[in-house]
């Protein structure tokens, strides 16, 4: 039954896919790029920063995987393991002092989701609510969840496409305060006196609230 599942997945969510590949390709981009500079001029903090996100990045494509194959419940705990790769990221990239308790493997989780909450605001909610309905018992541990060829997009695919909207751009957003100065035309953040700002234009913001409430033309 696999490959009806993810044929009838494929042609329901054909244009969900499409605007998720379109920003995750645009994040894998930058992150592969990091590694080659980092690695190029030894720079370990530039280095471990593209390792966390290339497996961060892979996280999000099997979460994508499990979710054609009909599975609902599963994505949210693997992109839970995401988050925790892009606050890292972001701690490592305001700490770097912390780099050596990162390779030790010292570095606490709730250090580094502190860190991220600092940078992006909602980074906490969204910790918290990935926690609570999937780290521990949440709402659809408690009902079932049938795999079972995609005829609608019923309210846990639409949940699961809603996880995967924010984790791509969680993915870009990251990557492009990594790697800034590999963007020629930064979407978020701009060089300011002491970093980077974040200040996505007008546009960008229509941009965004068009990407979250996308509502797929009909087939």
């Amino acid at each position: 039954e696999g490959p009806r599942i993810e044929a009838s997945f494929d042609t329901l969510c054909a244009n969900d896919l499409a605007e998720l590949s379109s920003l995750f390709s645009k994040a894998n981009g930058l992150f592969f790029s990091g590694m080659a500079v980092g690695t190029k001029q030894d720079d370990d903090l530039r280095v471990a920063c593209s390792q966390l996100l290339m497996n961060a990045a892979n996280s999000f494509a099997a979460a994508v995987a499990v979710l054609r194959m009909g599975y609902v419940l599963q994505p949210g705990i693997i992109l839970r393991s995401l988050l925790e790769a892009v606050s890292t990221a972001l701690h490592l990239l305001l700490n770097p002092k912390d780099l050596q308790a990162y390779k030790s493997h010292t570095l606490q989780s709730p250090k580094t989701i502190a860190a991220a909450k600092k940078v992006l605001p909602p980074f906490g909610l969204l910790y918290g609510n990935y926690s609570d309905n999937f780290a521990h018992i949440g709402h659809l541990h408690k009902s079932l969840t049938p795999v079972r060829e995609y005829t609608e997009k019923h309210e846990a695919l639409g949940a699961n496409l809603s996880m995967l909207r924010i984790a791509a751009w969680l993915l870009y957003v990251t990557a492009e305060l990594v790697f800034n100065e590999l963007v020629d035309r930064p979407r978020y953040w701009h060089p300011v006196e002491q970093g980077y700002a974040y200040a996505p234009s007008d546009d960008e913001k229509n941009w965004m609230q068009k990407f979250f409430n996308f509502t797929p033309e009909p087939l």
